[in-house]
């Protein structure tokens, strides 16, 4: 199963609010302590896709949110939260 970072219209249901995404209590306080308020556009639509297990290939501007969610990858799959 593939996920784009471009909207992937009826494959993947972008998120509003971090906590829309079922991320880790612990990671959501490390947002929220980056006075991160809300998912970038392509946050929105990665972040379910890593929640899902699903492989992700992302080429956005910089301070797209890219690191933000590489960071969150290397947390989930390495049980770091």
């Amino acid at each position: 199963r593939f996920c784009q970072s471009l909207p992937p219209v009826g494959r993947v249901r972008p998120i509003e609010r971090y906590e829309e995404a079922n991320l880790p209590t612990q990671v959501l306080s490390n947002i929220r302590q980056a006075h991160c308020n809300e998912p970038t556009p392509i946050e929105r639509y990665t972040l379910p896709c890593i929640r899902q297990h699903q492989d992700i290939i992302v080429c956005a501007q910089t301070d797209s949110g890219k690191t933000v969610c590489s960071t969150i990858v290397s947390a989930l799959r390495h049980s770091i939260v």
